[in-house]
């Protein structure tokens, strides 16, 4: 191919150059990713053939490599990354750090935070010791200085603008009051406040040779973490010693859960897992665990890895867990998340907020997961009823958007310590970083008891409204044996709502005594004459058979939600599927349920339980 870079010399070059640069390798196993980037970097260039490419790259490689650091250097991290590291740090490095710096009259903590990306682990930082030092050591200051090889990322570092939904991601202890949300075309991000980024302070640098350092200032913990992927052994021993060069006696040094230094002839003390110090560090050294790792001779081009693997703090036992929640899908998914290997441990599940009670009286546990729409009990009526400064912290992992001023902020009043929205299997890993860094985080703050509502989240709340209801349509396809979950659904359909329809499949006979059961309970509903004349808040009832091809037909133009209940015919799953520009919400059966329903549930929109339809629908059909 002419229009693609082939893993040849001419990528070798490339990486030449980028390697002379800045002393980063570029392995074997990386030869995908390097080919893939330097590809989009040629098209977008303009470049018809890698050729034209090279020379361009011969011609301006002073700026082009600074564009090459960029593409070729992967970004992806996120706020409280490896939150045993934090943990560490709060129970035994800060305690320590800070009963040094009184026996030695310092008053200012100093971070580097080496490889520091585009600024989330120097903020993740930030916000941890503002919020630590305040409780330990409200005399005691601190400065963060973060560096990364790449301009861009240190750019984006001091811009310090990141998207809400990776704020949200931040254990809400640490949110306080330090973020500020963006208006109009920007309303989707937020900003760090001045009272999270004055003390930081960012530079471009390079670890082998590190020259925009603070002139003769020592660190007493530095952040290096996930970066020695990209260097060889060798060079992993210098930028250590420059870091050691650096350190204060009694500081401590983190590499990525995937490193490590063994091997590397280095004046360092073992601390934790993948935390070091100086040979003589103050703090009680602990076992190593045991790995098999080839040696330093034995490698060329990459660090000697461990497999990764997340740990929890050597100092915590198993956190028990009580997961509470209707879909027995997310319950399988949250016993895969919350494993001894991850430092938790699920004694007890239960669908709803009454069952929950009972548990908590028959099994001692540290914490609790909460679903929102359940049935019986949901969430905030559990809340409201239980939520104590006694009751064990409460995790909400739900469908609900946080945001939602109604449900979710009125969780987080009531007493909810922080909130997860619910995980799937198709975000099933990235979620699960988060349930189980919030979880420790509220284990590991006590003030989290008295927690207050953070500016940022107030200002993302909003209420879900449907406007425009006339323009829009609802659809459940049932049986005769899903009544009762249809008389809860539309009971908690508030107006204003487009019209709901109702269609019963394969019990035409039933259809009064259908309508008899929902109006019995409460919520007026009748049998249209004219499918095309449904008018918003009114409910309707009619067979599958006779009105399901109409109704497609007469209203195919409007924005329509479609929530099918239990295990429908094959023609009925056909048909739905070649229903163009509808939200399908399909009901969790969980793992039990038929091979041709999971089928099913794959080419849905949300996959939940019968307690969660009316949310997920409201929120499709509220939006323009």
């Amino acid at each position: 191919m002419r229009n693609a870079l082939q893993p040849t010399t001419l990528i070798d070059e490339m990486l030449e150059l980028v390697s002379e640069i800045t002393g980063l390798q570029f392995g074997q196993r990386q030869t995908a990713m390097v080919q893939s980037r330097l590809t989009k970097r040629m098209l977008d260039l303009g470049f018809a053939t890698p050729e034209q490419y090279i020379q361009y790259l011969r011609r301006y490689s002073e700026s082009e490599v600074v564009a090459l650091i960029s593409i070729l250097t992967t970004h992806h991290t996120q706020f409280f990354r490896e939150f045993h590291h934090f943990e560490f740090l709060k129970r035994e490095g800060l305690p320590r750090i800070i009963e040094n710096m009184k026996n030695r009259g310092e008053n200012t903590i100093h971070v580097w935070s080496a490889a520091c990306s585009r600024g989330q682990e120097a903020y993740s930082l930030s916000m941890f010791l503002a919020h630590h030092l305040k409780e330990m050591a409200p005399q005691i200051s601190y400065k963060i200085f973060g560096c990364d090889i790449d301009p861009q990322s240190i750019s984006f570092a001091q811009n310090g603008v990141y998207r809400w939904n990776e704020i949200k991601e931040v254990p809400a202890i640490y949110l306080n009051n330090h973020w500020q949300r963006g208006t109009a075309a920007i309303s989707h991000f937020v900003k760090a406040r001045r009272s999270l980024k004055s003390p930081c302070h960012f530079a471009v640098d390079n670890l082998l040779e590190p020259s925009a350092l603070p002139p003769n200032e020592h660190f007493h913990i530095v952040f290096c973490r996930n970066v020695f992927i990209y260097f060889a052994p060798d060079q992993i021993r210098s930028i250590t010693q420059n870091i050691l060069k650096r350190l204060s006696p009694f500081g401590l040094i983190f590499i990525g859960i995937s490193e490590t230094l063994d091997g590397l002839s280095l004046p360092i003390r073992y601390l934790g897992e993948s935390i070091y110090g100086h040979r003589g560090h103050a703090l009680k050294p602990v076992q190593k665990p045991t790995v098999s790792t080839p040696s330093v001779s034995a490698v060329s081009k990459v660090p000697v890895l461990q497999e990764k693997k997340e740990v929890s703090s050597k100092s915590h036992r198993i956190t028990r867990i009580l997961c509470v929640d209707d879909s027995p899908t997310v319950l399988a998914l949250l016993k895969r998340i919350l494993t001894p290997e991850h430092g938790f441990e699920v004694v007890a599940t239960a669908k709803n907020g009454l069952e929950a009670k009972e548990m908590l009286k028959a099994a001692k546990v540290d914490a609790v997961t909460l679903d929102l729409h359940m049935p019986e009990q949901d969430g905030i009526s559990y809340l409201a009823a239980n939520a104590s400064a006694s009751h064990p912290p409460i995790v909400i992992v739900s469908s609900v958007s946080r945001s939602d001023a109604e449900v979710g902020m009125r969780a987080l009043e009531l007493g909810a310590h922080d909130f997860v929205e619910k995980p799937t299997l198709v975000n099933f890993s990235e979620k699960a970083d988060e349930i189980r860094t919030k979880l420790r985080a509220v284990l590991l703050n006590a003030s989290y008891r008295t927690r207050k509502i953070s500016t940022i989240e107030k200002a993302f709340a909003h209420e879900i409204r449907i406007k425009s209801p006339e323009k829009k349509l609802r659809v459940i396809l049932s049986s005769w044996v899903d009544r009762e979950k249809i008389i809860e659904i539309i009971g908690n359909l508030k107006p204003p709502q487009p019209p709901t329809l109702v269609l019963m499949v394969g019990a035409t006979t039933l259809l009064e005594k259908m309508k008899e059961s929902i109006a019995k309970a409460g919520t007026p509903i009748s049998i249209p004459n004219d499918l095309g004349d449904l008018l918003p808040d009114q409910f309707y009832l009619s067979d599958y058979s006779e009105s399901f091809s109409k109704t497609q037909s007469i209203h195919s133009h409007k924005k329509t939600s479609v929530l099918v209940l239990g295990v429908m015919p094959e023609a009925v799953r056909t048909q739905l599927l070649h229903w163009p520009n509808i939200q399908l919400v399909v009901e969790d059966l969980g793992p039990d349920a038929p091979s041709e329903h999971q089928t099913f549930q794959n080419k849905a929109a949300f996959v939940v339980t019968y307690s969660s339809f009316a949310y997920e629908s409201n929120l499709y059909l509220s939006e323009d």
